[in-house]
């Protein structure tokens, strides 16, 4: 089903503080700017912190073909339970108005309305 990624998920994760590190460290403009307004070094730096934490949780699972089948199943969980409770296997009311075609349509088989028979 679903495992943990290990070293692999933290050390992605920890990305793109680094980038933006070197980028502050690299960049004599930005340094320039954060000397002369420190709060902005603090949300840069807490936008950092957000990408990591985003890149963290996004790529903590690996999503293999167990978990996309079970993921399908539970989209069409209702059908089950449908079929379970005997919805299909009911005789539903038929309309009046039908003609006659569609009524002997019905109650032909499916060889014969495939043209198989």
């Amino acid at each position: 089903m679903a495992e943990k990624k290990g070293l692999t998920n933290r050390s992605l994760s920890v990305l793109p503080l680094l980038l933006m590190g070197v980028t502050h460290v690299s960049l004599p403009p930005l340094q320039s700017m954060f000397e002369l307004e420190p709060l902005l070094m603090y949300g840069y730096y807490a936008l950092a912190l957000g990408l990591c934490a985003v890149v963290y949780r996004r790529s903590g699972v690996v999503k293999d073909f167990e978990y996309n089948r079970a993921k399908a199943m539970r989209k069409i969980k209702h059908v089950y339970e449908a079929e379970e409770k005997g919805v299909w296997s009911t005789n539903a009311p038929l309309d009046d108005a039908m003609d006659k075609t569609t009524r002997l349509g019905l109650s032909r088989s499916v060889a014969e309305l495939s043209g198989e028979a």
